[in-house]
């Protein structure tokens, strides 16, 4: 017959071995997308010198999957009769597509995606008319590791009238709702935080990804000394991530700044049934990617606990898969660990931060995940 104390032993190995090879397989495989918007004033800077090339080099630098471009032009006598999409485009090793807005100045002016990904399909939504013609460019592209395409859409709003924005957003949102994959909206919006053009987005589902800026803030025109939050990135029924978003202080090439999300995915926290996620009683999708919510001028971490049956089986199981797991016998703190069961807590500021959440609420005996609060 089997000790009791072996049975614990073979437990803790089997436990431990398993939660080893799940987080080597884990940091390997993250599926990481790096998404940039730039509205680049057809490569003319703060300076009014046309330098594509310079337009170019910050492209560069941010090292992203997909990059939508505003206020582009396709052989115009303004930039040279240069095709600046398909410039960008070789300067970088991306593909490239154009969405033409109108003819200008013997050529074409509009709008572009850059994309590392092989483009699988494009389309062209037409949106209502403001000041001049407006559209918006969507490209479909599969992410290794993703189950489903994604579909990535560069926009550009009139500049001129909310009322039209807000047309030009239902338009879109009505276009992209026959999409069955995720969908993320990149781009110059020239609505700010808290405009109805935004609301309408957000109304709808969608999530606009905030910025990691200092008070809350994250000023993207005028590029030398920004004052307003016009350009944004928006995304719909993306799996869980993680994501660092910012503003990015280029204040030479265009009128704009650029933006980067870097988005890392956790295809096991997505791929948890409602039941597993819903033990979790705060949002992970609030969390950047080393598991710290809020502001540059104020991260935190979340300190979190549960409780447990105590016996030595299942405080194992929670060590195996969060070796740093504080576990005390008897006392209370927000959920009621008494007699029999051990009070468990832990913080999110740590790697692998989502994947040892939905671990642990995957154990069946743990019942609930609940924000610590310090009195």
């Amino acid at each position: 017959m089997i000790q009791p104390w072996l049975r614990v032993c073979v437990l803790v190995a089997i436990v431990v071995g398993l939660s080893e090879v799940a987080t080597a397989a884990g940091e390997a495989d993250r599926p990481t997308l790096r998404v940039v918007s730039f509205n680049i004033r057809h490569g003319v800077g703060m300076d009014g010198r046309l330098d594509l090339d310079r337009t170019a080099a910050v492209l560069r630098r941010l090292e992203s999957d997909l990059v939508a471009i505003q206020e582009v032009d396709e052989n115009c006598r303004r930039s040279g009769g240069v095709d600046q999409a398909a410039a960008l485009g070789k300067a970088l090793g991306m593909e490239h597509r154009f969405g033409e807005f109108m003819d200008h100045d013997g050529g074409r002016y509009g709008l572009a995606v850059l994309s590392r990904l092989p483009i699988k399909a494009t389309r062209r939504h037409a949106l209502p008319r403001g000041a001049e013609p407006r559209a918006a460019l969507e490209v479909e592209v599969e992410v290794a590791g993703l189950q489903e395409p994604v579909s990535f859409v560069c926009v550009h709003n009139d500049w001129t009238k909310e009322a039209v924005r807000v047309q030009q957003m239902q338009a879109l949102v009505t276009a992209l709702a026959a999409s069955r994959h995720p969908v993320i909206i990149a781009g110059d919006y020239n609505g700010e935080p808290g405009s109805e053009s935004l609301a309408v987005l957000a109304e709808a589902g969608w999530r606009i990804l905030a910025k990691d800026g200092a008070k809350g803030t994250s000023p993207t025109w005028p590029a030398d000394e920004p004052t307003q939050e016009i350009d944004h990135i928006a995304e719909r029924g993306l799996p869980g991530y993680a994501v660092a978003h910012r503003v990015i202080a280029e204040p030479a090439a265009s009128d704009h700044r650029p933006i980067l999300a870097v988005l890392t995915f956790d295809v096991g926290a997505a791929a948890a049934p409602p039941e597993v996620l819903g033990k979790i009683g705060f949002d992970l999708d609030g969390l950047d990617v080393h598991g710290l919510a809020g502001g540059a001028d104020g991260k935190v971490s979340i300190s979190y606990e549960f409780r447990i049956p105590d016996t030595p089986a299942n405080r194992a199981a929670v060590k195996a898969i969060d070796p740093a797991t504080q576990i005390t016998a008897g006392p209370r703190g927000r959920v009621d660990a008494g007699p029999g069961f051990a009070l468990c807590s832990g913080t999110t500021h740590q790697p692998r931060h989502r994947e040892i959440l939905v671990d642990l609420a995957r154990l069946p005996f743990v019942e609930r995940i609940v924000r610590r609060v310090y009195e």
